[in-house]
């Protein structure tokens, strides 16, 4: 419908539809969040800055991903806890609120009026959640074409992401302790990881098949953390660390907070609700970070707001 509406030059209609919670949630109903977030950017790409709330409702929906893939009646309060920061500021997200906390009851009233963020508020550096790990994420490696992420965690399991739509392609079980790290080959079809049983394992990214198993090799796990020699990252004890770019980025982790220093300037600090046990940059200046309750999150060196 979004597609055929911009192609017709119904914009309005459009933007109208995407500013409707009834239409929402039943477009997430009879499909998924990515189709959702698809009409967006195809009414951004033919808006332009002509609707600014818009790219908000667009965030949410991309930060609450990981929630609706699980639940979809989520939906209401995914986006009113998001979107609540932008009310005295955005006219169109205040009518919208109003207009899904009249539908849903079930949402506390009061809490749209405070300042307090209940989630992470659209447009924040957060881009957006994957979750399926069980415990430590403790690396996450990016293709170079940025379109496909593998995690490794202390669940003993590595996962391959698709970082559009946020989905897990393959889970890699194998490995009979934690995964320390794992390194893509420069095409992107190949991972090698390493483990806390002294084993290296060669996947297929594509298939999620085992490949190769490589026993008790130290030097041979060591040589996984050094694939990509442009980056290089340092260990501060058990808490934090920090990983260099070859532009002269900084990236800083602490417990619960991330920090970014990039070559021009820029400064930027994610603080999350559990700690980052790792992070590392990606195509585009995009972070991929690691956390103390298996998920794998994406954020952005420099916050839209």
């Amino acid at each position: 419908l979004a597609y055929h509406l911009r192609e017709a030059g119904e914009l309005d209609t459009l933007r109208a539809l995407l500013w409707d919670f009834a239409f929402l949630q039943a477009k997430l109903n009879a499909t998924d969040v990515n189709a959702l977030v698809a009409d967006y950017a195809l009414a951004l790409s033919a808006s332009g800055e002509r609707d600014k709330g818009l790219p908000l409702l667009k965030s949410a929906l991309t930060q609450s991903g990981h929630v609706l893939y699980a639940d979809k009646a989520q939906l209401a309060s995914q986006l009113v806890g998001r979107l609540m920061t932008w009310r005295r500021e955005d006219a169109a997200v205040k009518a919208f609120t109003d207009d899904v906390m009249a539908r849903v009851s079930a949402l506390y009233p009061a809490f749209l009026d405070s300042d307090y963020a209940v989630l992470e508020p659209a447009g924040s550096a957060l881009i957006r959640t994957l979750r399926g790990h069980a415990d430590d994420v403790n690396h996450v490696a990016l293709s170079g074409d940025g379109r496909t992420a593998v995690s490794a965690s202390d669940d003993k399991t590595l996962r391959v992401w698709d970082v559009e739509t946020g989905q897990e392609r393959h889970v890699l079980r194998g490995h009979a302790r934690g995964v320390n790290h794992v390194a893509l080959s420069g095409d992107g079809r190949t991972a090698v990881s390493a483990s806390n049983d002294y084993t290296l394992r060669v996947w297929d990214v594509e298939t999620g098949e085992q490949l190769m198993r490589v026993e008790r090799t130290l030097a041979g796990i060591l040589a996984v953390a050094q694939a990509y020699p442009q980056l290089r990252e340092v260990k501060l004890g058990e808490w934090g660390g920090f990983e260099r770019a070859a532009n002269g980025g900084l990236l800083a982790r602490v417990r619960h907070q991330l920090a970014v220093h990039t070559a021009d300037g820029t400064e930027a600090c994610f603080t999350g609700d559990a700690a980052i046990t790792s992070a590392a940059w990606g195509a585009g200046g995009v972070i991929v970070a690691g956390d103390a309750v298996g998920r794998v999150l994406f954020l952005r060196a420099r916050s839209p707001r």
